[in-house]
């Protein structure tokens, strides 16, 4: 696991250092043609505030490269290698030319996290140094389709604004800076308070064992140490680091850089207006959504889940991201079930089937459901997937199971059953008779002095759906001189038809009844 505490600076370098030449190659034309400041009008393309695309004009993109290159380059101070905060994931599934825009947009960032060089001001916005793609076969949209991706897998770099500046006639990009950290001296100063704390927490997550536990106490501190709330930097790292408030962009960020540091890889995922996190975890992807489970209670309801699960709860991912992530198939408890391992007179014991993702304890609580939303409780949560149950009288009973990881009450599926109880009716025979018709009989357990006795109906299933009289045959109460089963033949017209198989005891009451259709074609 990649394991990195930061070293306070004990000096900053200033921006009154001189100029000084970096390997760094940072795509900037330095010619360039001195004009006038001037009235603009930005045409915005904003895909629901997460991330704004700005189109400049050249006389902007001309001042820009005037303002850069009248500008002294900074020297390197840090030697850190930031990467370890992001994902490499989407990248790795880029193509050539797409990695190399990648690398170019991660050259221009690194440098103003190493350094202390100033972004510059125009018209009350700030930048960072451009990337140009113009030797690329990259389209302009694709170019700012691998910006936004880019900007998500990379939240350590917590200056950069949700603004991305977009010539259309010049093949070059500009991403935003944040007001507050144009001043490069004060924004290395910055750096070392948020990854001081952010490598706090860091030894918090790495004291557990697990991957899936990592995940985890990940998500619940970014819970409990952050407020949903809008303000200018929430789409930024700083916004939960510092201030303590922020909204999806800043949670998904935050639980990427957190999550990758501690050698969880981790996707920043950019949606139709909102941002969650998909997190590899013993060897399996999951969708994570801190910013839905962040409220007056703090849920799990969107940790470990599927793709499926997301989508019908109104995750969108962009079209930007096709074939670049990874799928997530499994939510935290799957292929649950309820198994009926036993079911006979004395006893029915049901089993209900819930296997876990992770290595976690699961827990089980069991019920009756009375009505279409009524349930009454059998069994209350434990860690037996068993349940013995002995019924008060015979029946069909429907049956349903809770399961849930222990300690995630968020984890919840359910599984239902329609279970059949038959204290006295060991078997019923229902098949078609040599001499014609159907042969049908039922079969009791025993039949005490021989007063049980029995009944056979025939119930016209057409006859039903048009509304009129329906039971067409009964062999009424009938005592057997031995034994403890009854037979009849019936001869049927073709049709649908239920036969209803009872037993009565000596007092003329119904202790057992079961039915069974048949079809006469």
């Amino acid at each position: 696991m990649k394991k990195f505490i930061a070293t306070l600076l004990t000096f900053v370098l200033t921006v009154s250092l001189p100029c000084l030449s970096l390997k760094a190659n940072f795509y900037e034309d330095n010619t360039y043609q001195v004009i006038d400041e001037f009235d603009y009008d930005y045409d915005i393309d904003c895909n629901d505030d997460l991330i704004e695309v700005v189109e400049l004009d050249d006389k902007e993109v001309a001042l820009l490269k005037q303002k850069f290159s009248a500008q002294c380059e900074s020297v390197e101070v840090y030697s850190r290698s930031w990467s370890m905060y992001g994902s490499n994931y989407c990248y790795s599934q880029m193509n050539d030319v797409e990695k190399e825009f990648y690398n170019r947009l991660d050259e221009i960032t690194m440098h103003y996290m190493n350094s202390a060089e100033d972004a510059v001001f125009l018209y009350d916005n700030s930048y960072i140094r451009g990337v140009d793609y113009g030797d690329l076969s990259l389209e302009r949209e694709r170019a700012i389709e691998i910006a936004k991706i880019y900007m998500y897998q990379n939240p350590q770099y917590y200056f950069i604004s949700k603004w991305i500046y977009a010539p259309k006639s010049q093949s070059i990009i500009y991403l935003g800076c944040l007001s507050e950290f144009v001043d490069g001296s004060e924004r290395l100063s910055m750096t070392n308070e948020i990854f001081a704390k952010i490598d706090s927490w860091m030894l918090e997550v790495d004291e557990i064992p697990s991957e899936y536990g990592k995940a985890l106490k990940i998500h619940d501190i970014l819970c409990e140490n952050v407020d949903y709330k809008l303000n200018e930097y929430d789409q930024s790292i700083y916004s939960v680091v510092i201030l303590g408030e922020t909204r999806c962009g800043g949670y998904a960020k935050f639980f990427c850089t957190l999550a990758n540091v501690v050698g969880l890889d981790c996707i920043g995922i950019i949606g139709k207006g909102h941002a969650w996190n998909k997190v590899k975890i013993e060897g399996n992807w999951y969708n994570i959504d801190a910013t839905w489970d962040d409220g007056n209670t703090i849920t799990r309801k969107y940790f470990c889940r599927s793709d499926e699960y997301f989508e019908e709860t109104g995750h969108v991912t962009e079209d930007f991201y096709q074939e670049l992530l990874p799928s997530c198939n499994s939510d935290l408890l799957e292929e649950y079930g309820i198994y009926e391992a036993v079911n006979n007179r004395e006893n029915i014991i049901l089993g209900m089937v819930a296997s876990s993702i992770f290595n976690t304890d699961v827990e089980y609580s069991w019920y009756l459901s009375t009505g279409s939303k009524d349930r009454k409780l059998l069994s209350d949560w434990n860690n037996s997937e068993w349940f013995g149950w002995y019924p008060d009288n015979f029946g069909t009973y429907n049956i349903e199971c809770d399961a849930r990881i222990v300690g995630n009450e968020d984890s919840t599926v359910n599984a239902k059953a329609s279970i059949e109880y038959h204290p006295h009716i060991k078997g019923v025979c229902q098949m078609p008779y040599e001499g014609g018709g159907f042969l049908i009989g039922v079969e009791s357990y025993d039949n005490p002095g021989q007063k049980y006795s029995y009944e056979l109906l025939i119930l016209d299933c057409t006859l039903l759906s048009k509304g009129e009289p329906a039971w067409i045959y009964t062999t009424g109460k009938n005592t057997v001189e031995y034994g403890n089963a009854f037979w009849a033949v019936w001869k049927p017209q073709y049709g649908y038809y239920w036969t209803l198989f009872r037993v009565f005891d000596e007092e003329g009451s119904i202790i057992d009844e079961k039915c069974y259709g048949f079809v006469n074609i």
